[in-house]
């Protein structure tokens, strides 16, 4: 984030809050499951089927934060329903790396800063965009 003129404390805040998103158990803030029911890590080649209700059985026979892998490209009411019955924790690499990629603004036209900062641009609605499909968005 420096680099793209933020201030220190902004950058270390983002990268700290990246930590905790996505590594809560490597800070010992929770032991998650990563559970398989019907989607993968990457890009789809057809849509995926989340089976709720093993998620549901799942979550009502083990205290531990459930995971879902492969939750870039996968429909907006599966996912809801997949929080809704016990999902903890969302991967969206995939969606957020496209939306950098997307974003990207022909890099050998100006100067790296301002390509990178379209980019960062893209996925920061990305990001707030699955959080609010998470329903996040109220804390």
């Amino acid at each position: 984030w420096m680099l793209v003129g933020e201030t220190f404390t902004f950058s270390l805040t983002t990268a700290i809050s990246v930590l905790v998103i996505s590594c809560p158990c490597a800070l010992g803030l929770a032991t998650p499951v990563a559970i398989m029911v019907g989607t993968a890590h990457g890009k789809y080649k057809k849509t995926p089927v989340i089976n709720v209700k093993r998620i549901e059985e799942i979550h009502n026979a083990t205290k531990a934060h459930l995971v879902l892998h492969g939750g870039s490209g996968v429909p907006d009411d599966q996912i809801q329903a997949a929080i809704a019955a016990g999902i903890r924790k969302i991967n969206i690499a995939t969606d957020l790396c496209y939306a950098f990629v997307n974003g990207l603004q022909d890099p050998l036209s100006k100067p790296l800063d301002l390509s990178l900062s379209a980019a960062a641009d893209s996925v920061k609605e990305a990001a707030i965009d699955r959080i609010k499909v998470f329903g996040a968005d109220k804390y």
